[in-house]
Order: structure tokens, then sequence, then C-alpha cells
């Protein structure tokens, strides 16, 4: 297993990976950029950085198949712009929480 500190990221890319557990290259290429972005701490040119730093070591980030393509049938750009804010993180329900009944 390869530590991600061989990939000679500065402090601000590599504080938020190790904060969120991953210390390997392996684990950082089971996640999609969209994933990696969630992370607070790593915005777009962080994540350049890191896919960069990946493909000059022939590694990449893992497939999004959520991400935007073009349709090959109408050569139309598509994607499903709902998960553009998905997140690795759940927020736990509340323990005392209740649910509603909907009124008709």
């Amino acid at each position: 297993m390869v530590d991600i500190r061989t990939l000679n990221f500065s402090s601000r890319i590599y504080r938020p990976l190790q904060e969120h557990g991953i210390r390997t290259v392996t684990e950082l290429t089971r996640y999609c950029r969209r994933e990696l972005g969630g992370l607070p701490g790593l915005g777009p040119v962080s994540l350049d950085i890191i896919e960069d730093s990946l493909s000059n070591r022939g590694f990449s980030l893992a497939y999004d198949p959520y991400a935007p393509y073009t349709c090959a049938r109408h050569g139309q750009s598509r994607g499903d712009t709902a998960l553009q804010s998905l997140s690795i993180s759940v927020k736990p329900a509340r323990a005392n929480s209740k649910i509603m009944p909907l009124e008709t």
C-alpha cells in the first residue's frame, strides 16, 4: 500500500484527506471527484491537483456514474443535476424526532 504522503500534496490537500481517514493511494482512488469535492477544504483546484498527481503515477479517481455526459443519440449534455451536491457525510437522525402523518 502506497501512502498518500508520497504524492507530495500540500497540507491544505493532505489535511482533509487525513481527517476523513484516507491514508493510502488505494483508498483515495475509491472516491470519485464529486465525493472528494464534498469534503470540507477540498475545492476544484485541489481536486485538479489530486487528479494530476494520480494520473502522473498511473492512477485515477473512481468512475462517477452520475457525472454529466453527452447523450449518444441526441448529442445533448445530460446528467443528474440533483446529485451535484452529493456528500459522503451522513447526518444522524435525532433520537427524539417523531414522524407526523400527512394531513389530507
